[in-house]
């Protein structure tokens, strides 16, 4: 695990604002996960607006790779 602002076999999630932004070359599978494990988000973009989502700590999966975030 993770946390957001670090690269990781050469995908890097950052959070600011709302949004979750994932930079990885070619396509991006992302998934995102509430603590208590419910998938509430999914994308194939380079962005994910959480501006829905209550405050908490969710998890990132992108491409395989695993990043914690704290809204």
């Amino acid at each position: 695990m993770h946390y957001a602002g670090t690269t990781v076999a050469g995908v890097k999630v950052s959070y600011a604002g709302d949004v979750i932004t994932i930079a990885a070359t070619g396509d991006v599978d992302v998934k995102v996960y509430n603590a208590g494990g419910a998938c509430v988000k999914t994308s194939s973009e380079n962005t994910v607006d959480m501006g829905g989502q209550p405050s908490g700590v969710y998890i990132v999966k992108v491409n395989g790779h695993t990043t914690k975030i704290v809204k």
